[in-house]
């Protein structure tokens, strides 16, 4: 009887232990809880989200480019090309006349309004001469340019010239390019003279 009487003695105190241990943590818990709460409203920190890695590495990614940016900068718009080249047109001739043999049309240069340089390329059948002249005119008009002891550029197609001309000195007409070779004594013998039409819009 006496060791019954222990047995549930001991189950009591064992069950009342165990509530009050489960009490103290609860208390604990609620403790810290409240700690947490009080320190957030503190220091004003934001609720937490859940962020998966992949994000916070953008984060991070989007904060250091940032920083390596100088305030003020002014950012690139996604369709600027800031290395743009100024509009140009080119023309080709060949030494000896741009009319076929039977008398086929003249080129004709075509220079849209917002071009700002025109280029005249001639090529040389035959690079005899060290030295050249050259001399553009607008047929029934003044000079446009001239240039003497020049040389042509060496290209794989062969030797050529490449002339650039504002195209604000070009108006619509027809036009002639004439080229001599320098001779030894100084003189000048007339190679060609090419015509062409250029043609404002």
């Amino acid at each position: 009887m006496a060791l019954i009487v222990v047995i549930a003695v001991a189950g009591i105190w064992f069950f009342v232990a165990g509530r009050r241990q489960q009490q103290r943590e609860a208390a604990q818990l609620q403790a810290q809880r409240e700690n947490q709460e009080r320190w957030e409203r503190d220091h004003g920190a934001a609720p937490y989200s859940a962020t998966t890695p992949q994000q916070i590495e953008k984060q991070q990614d989007q904060e250091d480019r940032s920083a390596r940016v100088p305030p003020g900068t002014p950012q690139p718009s996604p369709n600027s090309n800031t290395n743009s080249p100024s509009p140009s047109v080119s023309l080709a001739l060949i030494v000896g006349g741009v009319r076929s043999a039977d008398g086929g049309p003249t080129q004709t240069l075509v220079i849209p309004h917002d071009t700002t340089q025109a280029q005249i390329l001639l090529s040389l059948k035959d690079d005899s001469y060290p030295r050249y002249r050259v001399s553009l005119r607008k047929i029934g008009g003044p000079e446009i340019f001239s240039e003497t002891n020049i040389r042509p550029r060496s290209t794989k197609a062969g030797s050529r010239f490449v002339f650039t001309i504002p195209a604000r000195q070009l108006t619509s007409g027809e036009y002639a390019l004439t080229l001599s070779g320098v001779t030894p004594e100084g003189g000048f013998d007339d190679l060609s003279k090419s015509l062409f039409r250029v043609e404002k819009h």
